[in-house]
């Protein structure tokens, strides 16, 4: 199940990789309509300048902690053959939810100006702290802990042997 060879990656690996990806340029975007479009957005809506001074920031911390987790779910997909399969998924599934819970509900919070959503958004922290204490627990329970993953041969040509020295 953990070759580290492309075509024997799990499926659902690949998916949570290619969904990292994606969550990573929606971050993108959203970081664009947050620095360049946010505040007249806001401002048309006819919200007090204090109101959209606390949602600009709203959205930056949303912004952030998309971007950072998106990351994270590639990086920890990608390191898949080095943590325990059944807390990587764990790990991975916790980590979107986080996002989603997280980032989510402060960006509708800031387009709908609805305060009450922002009692859903430390759940999705709580889920972003367990994604990564999963990951954590999951390198340590690996059976690959103390070792190099499994690699193909194929990798191994491809990547010469070299010294580094400074």
């Amino acid at each position: 199940m953990h070759g580290s060879a492309p075509s024997r990656a799990p499926d659902a690996i690949r998916t949570f990789f290619a969904c990292g990806a994606l969550l990573a340029a929606a971050g993108v975007a959203c970081g664009a309509f947050e620095s360049h479009g946010l505040e007249d957005f806001l401002r048309d809506r006819g919200l007090a300048e204090e109101t959209i001074r606390k949602r600009l920031d709203q959205a930056g911390t949303a912004v952030r902690y998309h971007l950072i987790h998106s990351v994270a779910v590639v990086a920890i997909a990608a390191a898949s053959p080095w943590l325990h399969p059944r807390l990587l998924l764990a790990s991975l599934t916790a980590m979107l939810g986080g996002i989603l819970l997280f980032s989510g509900s402060l960006y509708v919070l800031v387009l709908a100006n609805l305060p009450i959503l922002g009692a859903i958004t430390p759940f999705g922290g709580v889920s972003l702290i367990l994604a990564w204490l999963l990951a954590g627990w999951g390198a340590f329970q690996s059976p690959h802990m103390n070792s190099s993953p499994p690699s193909s041969d194929a990798a191994k040509q491809r990547l010469p042997d070299t010294e580094v020295s400074l």
